[in-house]
């Protein structure tokens, strides 16, 4: 399977940031098969919790956050695989960007009202 289906998730779990979930409650969160998890194992998308493979691999509430911008991209965009994994990147990169932007304005201010 070379992308997510794309029917709308029918169960919307919530899962905190800090936990874990199966590799099934992942799957079943999110609408998508396992070789679709796989895929994006494979392409460093995500990264298992645990070293064990297949149905055994647990993954982070992270790892969830990231599957269902992945699935989103290739609804909106029709990304494949190796597509959404230099997405993510880029979007991560833009993150880390603004986050130094912003401290660094923080410390400009905190500079000028000295």
């Amino acid at each position: 399977m070379a992308n997510a289906p794309r029917q709308p998730a029918a169960d919307l779990d919530i899962v905190e940031l800090s936990g874990s979930t199966t590799l099934d409650d992942l799957c079943r969160s999110c609408s998508v098969e396992h070789t679709w998890v796989a895929e994006l194992v494979a392409h460093g998308v995500i990264t298992p919790t645990t070293a064990s493979g297949g149905a055994h691999q647990h993954f982070s509430g992270s790892a969830l956050l990231r599957v269902r911008k992945a699935k989103r991209l290739v609804g909106d965009f029709d990304l494949n695989t190796a597509g959404v994994a230099l997405a993510l990147d880029l979007i991560d990169e833009i993150e880390r960007l603004r986050a130094r932007l912003t401290a660094f304005e923080r410390a400009r201010l905190a500079h000028d009202d000295d």
